[in-house]
């Protein structure tokens, strides 16, 4: 360590760095290694921070390297990696991070060192995903390019009779989206349309319009939006897809068109008022003793009687029709029936017109359950029936999921005048997007290509892996599986099963560790004794829980617990009627709710909600995060002042380290920008937290601790309760009658 006597040297250094020195020795440091004012401080706190953490600063601690590559050499070190294959001061740091993140995991590229820092990391996420790009990396392809050959490879999408040099990356990006939705994309996988043509002609295959009517690389993208939005909509884009309407021109087109279809079906009912002032306005004498009288729309047309002793026949009322240019829809049956005496009205409809009808939307039919709800039946004394949950579909390899019909076409309506009016066709319905499935040469044909579980989400059809098996003992070993597990028996002591998905067991379970990265279902339930555990990363599903030690992400649903150890990301349901939580420690971030909590035995019964360790982590290493960043950035723009007062602008406008600092600064402040938005998303689901409540439906009996964001209660007797954390810091506890 340095005496830090450097008294007759402070001359030399700013403040930043002094105090980078004081608190390095005030920390037992050997502040020799950056004592030293050709470094700025923000690369003595890099030093200061390696010899914090008993790092060898030695393969750094040098004014050649800056902040930025210190960091990543530091970074190095802490991953015990071997720095010396990127510790070099012309490598620029973007360089050295792919450098150190191949290193530490098993992957060496230090090779390629001299290419660009984007195709460097291009060569390292295809070497850990074993697959070889060097090939295209030969040819001359750039960094965005490499990676859409990387992912197509990665999600065993055939781009290769599709790859051309001349395409962007953004432009291989379309057509590997494309095959992985099983659209033919070689109708736009051509070099004469761009990245943004492109997408717009794949958005109309995924709608399953006709593409070929803007299928033309002189239409700008946006005009052939407008033309697709026509077709999605069902109007006659003939009318305004033409070449010499810009976008905007065909986008008022195309809303007044849409605009005069919607108001013709609006218009089945003629505008009975306007009709009936028509009616009632002057009966002069005329021709015959009837008026013609069309509506505005000219979708109706009502003969009025103006005097009932003059006589008039059938033709004259045909000819008055016709002199007023009445030619479709003429009710014959009508008019015979007035002239005839049959009706006594004043106002007799004689014609009338046709609205147009939009064609029937496209639709899905599918050969699964898409109703499952994953939601017990509550029974009739309350508990929840966890047995007989649906939870999945299965499906086999081959087994057709769903058939696409294709939207019908409108039926045209007119006028009594004899005018058109068209009508719209149905709109098309997306391609089905997922994994687990193929889409056949017809294009509406969904065929699943594995064993699994199938699910409907919105638009996204999934077939996952599952592994069914009977049972789960020592004999028949521990499972680890990358998908779902269905166990349809028992899950015997000392087992294990670790799954990627859900694991659902429709027996029982004894001392066995069950880990999932989704959900835990246990249609019957687990006595554990102490020795087993689940950890789910979504929600814990069961009818009872024995000596259980339970982590789960999301929920935890039973209707009996006795002496576990819970803790849910949410909340904690006990939901029989008689169903209780006894002995043991139970905690949830948003609320806990049981029918009984205790028994009559006083067993001690501890409960906690509110604001858990994970969250206190999480605020904790914002706050750092966010104080750290702003000493940087302090630091950061205190360099950048102190060039300006030594430097002329034309002398540092020439230096590197002053770019290096204007550049950091721009980050840092971005960064800080990110964090702080963290901290106010990270107040209000701390202020939603404070709102948590423990409810008692049934009994909460003597023994129980309630814990309350650090605020504790006993309960003394039996008694029916609410209990939540009010402003004043207390808790208030609210008898249920």
């Amino acid at each position: 360590m340095s005496d830090n006597n450097y008294d007759d040297k402070t001359i030399d250094y700013n403040s930043d760095q002094l105090r980078e020195i004081t608190d390095g020795g005030a920390l037992q440091l050997d502040t020799s290694w950056y004592e030293n004012p050709d470094f700025l401080a923000i690369q003595m706190r890099q030093i200061k921070l390696g010899l914090m953490e008993g790092l060898d600063v030695s393969f750094y601690a040098d004014p050649a390297f800056d902040w930025l590559q210190m960091t990543e050499i530091r970074k190095g070190l802490e991953a015990g990696v071997e720095v010396v294959k990127y510790a070099e001061p012309e490598i620029p740091y973007v360089k050295m991070r792919q450098v150190r993140c191949g290193l530490e995991n098993g992957v060496d590229v230090s090779e390629y060192v001299d290419r660009d820092a984007d195709i460097l990391k291009e060569i390292r996420l295809a070497r850990a995903a074993n697959i070889d790009i060097n090939p295209y990396l030969e040819e001359g392809y750039e960094a965005e390019q490499l990676e859409q050959i990387r992912i197509s490879f990665e999600h065993d999408v055939d781009i290769l009779p599709f790859l051309n040099i001349e395409y962007r990356g953004v432009c291989l990006e379309e057509i590997r989206i494309g095959l992985e939705e099983g659209l033919d994309v070689s109708v736009y996988a051509k070099p004469c349309y761009n990245w943004r043509q492109m997408q717009e002609l794949r958005f109309g295959l995924e709608g399953r319009i006709d593409t070929s009517q803007y299928a033309n690389p002189l239409y700008s993208y946006k005009q052939m939006r407008e033309i697709r939005k026509g077709l999605e909509s069902g109007i006659m884009t003939a009318v305004y897809g033409k070449m010499r309407f810009s976008a905007t021109d065909m986008r008022k087109k195309r809303l007044e068109l849409m605009k005069d279809m919607s108001n013709a079906e609006k218009n089945v009912n003629a505008t009975r008022e306007i009709l009936k002032d028509l009616i009632e306005e002057d009966e002069e004498e005329d021709k015959y003793p009837f008026k013609i009288l069309i509506s505005p729309d000219n979708m109706e047309v009502h003969l009025l009687i103006v005097d009932r002793n003059r006589e008039f026949t059938e033709e004259n009322v045909l000819h008055e029709l016709w002199a007023n240019k009445v030619r479709k829809g003429i009710l014959r049956k009508e008019i015979k029936k007035v002239v005839d005496g049959t009706y006594k009205e004043r106002s007799v409809l004689v014609a009338c017109g046709q609205a147009p009808r939009s064609g029937r939307d496209g639709w899905y039919e599918y050969f699964f359950r898409t109703d499952i709800t994953r939601k017990p039946k509550i029974l009739e004394d309350g508990s929840a029936d966890y047995q007989n949950i649906d939870w999945f579909d299965t499906v086999r390899v081959n087994d057709k999921l769903a058939v696409y019909h294709p939207a019908e076409e409108g039926c045209d309506g007119y006028t009594v005048k004899g005018e058109v009016l068209s009508a719209m066709k149905g709109k098309e319905q997306s391609v089905l997007v997922g994994s687990g499935f193929r889409l056949e040469p017809d294009k509406r044909t969904y065929i699943s290509i594995s064993d699994g579980w199938v699910e409907l989400k919105e638009d996204k059809l999934e077939v996952s892996n599952v592994l069914t098996v009977e049972d789960t003992t020592l004999a028949t070993g521990n499972i680890v599986f990358n998908g779902n597990v269905y166990v349809k028996g028992n899950v015997g002591s000392h087992t294990e099963i670790r799954a990627a998905g859900d694991v659902v067991v429709d027996g029982f379970v004894e001392a066995a560790v069950i880990e999932s990265g989704g959900n835990v279902v246990l249609r019957q339930g687990m006595n554990a004794q102490g020795k087993g555990c689940i950890i789910a990363g979504n929600d814990v599903i069961g009818k009872f829980l024995e000596g259980v030690r339970v982590r789960a992400g999301g929920n935890i649903q039973i209707n009996y617990c006795l002496n576990c150890d819970l803790e849910a990301g949410n909340h904690i349901e006990v939901s029989h009627s008689k169903g209780t939580l006894v002995g043991g420690r139970s905690c949830a971030v948003k609320g806990i709710t049981a029918q009984n909590v205790g028994n009559n035995a006083g067993v001690s019964t501890y409960i906690r909600i509110g604001i858990n360790e994970d969250i206190i982590a999480r605020v904790k290493k914002l706050h750092d995060d966010i104080k750290s960043t702003h000493e940087e950035l302090e630091i950061l723009e205190n360099a950048k002042l102190d060039y300006e007062r030594k430097y002329p602008p034309e002398v540092r406008s020439t230096q590197e380290m002053y770019s290096k600092l204007g550049n950091a600064i721009y980050t840092k402040k971005k960064q800080l920008g990110d964090l702080n938005l963290k901290k106010k998303e990270m107040n209000e689901e701390i202020k939603l937290i404070s709102d948590a409540k423990v409810v008692v439906r049934g009994r909460l009996y003597e023994g129980a601790t309630i814990d309350v964001n650090g605020k504790r209660w006993h309960s003394r007797y039996m008694m029916d309760v609410t209990i939540r954390r009010t402003t004043d810091e207390n808790i208030a506890v609210y008898h249920n009658y």
